[in-house]
């Protein structure tokens, strides 16, 4: 299912339902830009065994998911 950006704020109650059964891809301006699917912990999400200690920041030392969820807002940042 696909829907407009404007939509999906308008009606955010009704796709979290939807999400359960199917996923709703974002148009933004007649292009894709995001789907929301199901949550479901990956491996990949945790980093874990994706990034070798010299992809990681110097000194992390902390989650791996926390680091994940601060890149993750920094890409969310530079959409517009």
């Amino acid at each position: 299912m696909i829907v407009t950006a404007t939509e999906l704020k308008m009606n955010l109650g009704k796709y979290l339902s939807t999400v359960v059964e199917e996923e709703v891809e974002i148009s933004k301006n007649g292009k894709l830009v995001a789907k929301l699917v199901p949550y479901k912990e990956y491996a990949s999400d945790s980093l874990v065994g994706v990034l070798s200690d010299a992809c990681l920041p110097d000194g992390f030392r902390g989650d791996y998911r926390e680091l994940l969820r601060e890149m993750r807002a920094r890409d969310y940042e530079n959409l517009d």
